[in-house]
């Protein structure tokens, strides 16, 4: 008995931490760099992380110390036969000032679903509607909750990569 209930606590636990409802990241540090080297690394994490930046940034100030960017996430699943997709979008800035930087992700929101020409409900981002679920979300919650866990962890990976190249000392190759 004592094995059931502690299997059941794991897994209401675990349903409870991987429904995200605050949507928001604010991740910021201090650093020896100035605003302008904050700049370049800010630049070249973008290129590295985004396929075409150009179509991406939104407002670029280097003077002011603002990068804005509005980038898409696809998720992606296979079940009943049909590959189904949701696409989220969302909102990054960068900002810098001698010796700081701060990034902020929001704005985080489901804009499209759906499987082949057939068009699904967007997901709400603030959890599994407790009321007619299935009919809002076209899928069970457990689907749900890990359509929700992989954009987490998706967004959490562009914080951490950012964080982790700040942190990064420059390569001083003299090449």
């Amino acid at each position: 008995m004592k094995k059931i209930f502690s299997i059941l606590a794991v897994i209401a636990f675990c349903q409870l931490a991987s429904a995200q409802t605050n949507w928001e990241w604010d991740a910021r540090d201090s650093t020896k760099l100035t605003q302008d080297e904050i700049y370049a690394k800010a630049k070249l994490f973008i290129a590295e992380t985004w396929n075409k930046p150009s179509e991406v940034i939104i407002n670029d100030d280097k003077e002011s110390g603002l990068i804005l960017l509005r980038g898409i996430h696809v998720e992606e699943m296979f079940y009943q036969m049909n590959n189904h997709r949701w696409t989220f979008g969302y909102q990054i800035k960068f900002q810098m000032r001698d010796y700081q930087w701060r990034l902020v992700i929001e704005d985080i929101s489901c804009t499209a679903a759906g499987v082949g020409v057939n068009v699904w409900p967007k997901l709400p981002m603030d959890g599994y509607p407790e009321e007619k679920g299935l009919r809002k979300t076209s899928m069970k919650e457990d689907r749900y909750l890990e359509i929700m866990s992989n954009l987490k962890s998706n967004i959490q990976a562009i914080a951490d990569r950012y964080q982790a190249s700040m942190k990064a000392e420059p390569v001083n190759d003299d090449w």
